[in-house]
């Protein structure tokens, strides 16, 4: 289970409640699997003091050294030359003061966050709620984020094409721009609740449910069942449902269907404490593939290294290679401690989430977080974003996608 998925679990347990609960970091962390050693880190943290808006030249990340030496925090001015609509064209495009994203693309070499969602949890009634996503598309031609009349949405590899749903209950999908404009769309013979574009860009995962899965009308979470998953191939219009049911009790939208790295198996995190279960192209079960984990950066672009857990009480994630079998463990410093491991930036760097460390043994404050770029044994560090700071319904979360 991720930090978003935690997150998003227990922004419905605070709508039911009139203060956020003391036993907040409590509730979080028995939902994260294999608990660390040690005071309770926050699963979404912050990391060393703020910064100017950064724009960082190709190479200025090149880091080293070992787990042991000092951590490099690079930081600087906005680029005079660049303006926010050209910086997916720059290694790394940052805006440290900012949460959510409003003007910035904020990007590392090889992945960008073109998407963000705001979730907000809603009483509705009684003992029913509803969580709601709002979604936020990066604008080129703007140079800043807009925020969409969409559901769901994803950005194809490269940025360039959208699939975007509507409310639960339609039965099409549609495909558009980031700028806006015109949407292609392209009827289904199902209601789709999310969508995914495969790892080539070429094919839409939808996936299926009998009920909204977002609407609590008991008060106990969703009863919508996934009843299946789509496969849309957008050019030829061509479709087919597959079966592959699965209970959302406790799950929420783990559920929802993922494609792994080579487009080979999908999976969700409906396993035992958010373990990922993982289907073949046909709704069979599958074996889990080698070489997987549960960071969802999974492995390096080159195929060399893993983003792992690690078991140290002050390393909560690590780099491994794959070959040799060595983990280097990202180890907290005197500032902040990395506790997920989100996308890879090139083989050398990846954006995660990391706590400002404001305890002795370690993130005191449970719901601050930032999104950084750091290089593979944590000596090189560069915050992304502001502050996640805490809120009693609501919460941003980033979608990478390659560019």
């Amino acid at each position: 289970m991720t930090v978003e998925d935690v997150l998003k679990e227990v922004l419905r347990e605070w709508s039911e409640e009139s203060k956020i609960p003391p036993d907040l970091a409590g509730r979080a962390m028995r939902r994260r699997s294999r608990r660390r050693r040690g005071t309770v880190m926050a699963f979404a943290g912050a990391v060393a003091a703020a910064v100017a808006a950064v724009i960082v030249v190709p190479g200025a990340l090149a880091g080293g050294g070992s787990p042991s030496d000092p951590v490099t925090v690079i930081a600087g001015p906005p680029s005079s030359s660049a303006s926010p609509g050209q910086a997916r064209d720059l290694a790394v495009s940052a805006d440290p003061d900012v949460e959510p994203p409003e003007g910035r693309l904020i990007a590392a070499q090889n992945v960008a966050v073109f998407a963000y969602d705001v979730t907000t949890t809603q009483k509705i009634g009684g003992d029913r709620t509803e969580v709601r996503s709002t979604w936020y598309l990066y604008d080129d031609a703007a140079g800043r984020y807009r925020k969409t009349p969409w559901t769901y949405l994803d950005v194809a590899p490269g940025g360039g094409q959208v699939a975007v749903l509507e409310k639960f209950g339609a039965r099409r999908v549609g495909i558009t721009g980031r700028s806006g404009g015109n949407v292609r769309w392209l009827d289904l013979d199902q209601r789709p609740s999310s969508v995914k574009w495969s790892p080539d860009g070429k094919r839409l995962l939808l996936t299926v449910y009998d009920a909204d899965p977002d609407a609590d009308d008991s008060g106990n979470g969703s009863t919508a069942r996934r009843t299946g998953f789509l496969l849309l191939d957008p050019e030829t219009d061509e479709s087919r449902f597959i079966q592959a049911s699965a209970d959302t009790s406790g799950h929420g939208r783990g559920a929802d269907l993922q494609w792994t790295a080579d487009g080979a198996l999908l999976w969700d995190t409906t396993g035992f404490e958010g373990e990922r279960a993982y289907l073949d192209l046909q709704g069979r079960s599958a074996a889990k593939p080698a070489h997987t984990t549960n960071q969802p950066a999974g492995r390096s672009p080159d195929g060399r290294r893993l983003a792992v857990n690690a078991s140290e009480d002050r390393a909560w994630t690590g780099v491994q290679d794959i070959t040799t079998g060595k983990l280097t463990p990202i180890r907290a410093t005197k500032d902040h401690l990395v506790i997920e491991l989100s996308a890879w930036a090139d083989n050398d760097h990846l954006v995660a989430w990391a706590c400002e460390i404001d305890d002795p043994t370690g993130c005191e404050e449970p719901t601050r977080s930032r999104l950084v770029l750091l290089s593979t044994d944590g000596t090189t560090f560069q915050p992304l974003t502001d502050y996640r700071e805490p809120e009693p319904t609501e919460t941003w979360t980033p979608h990478f996608t390659p560019r």
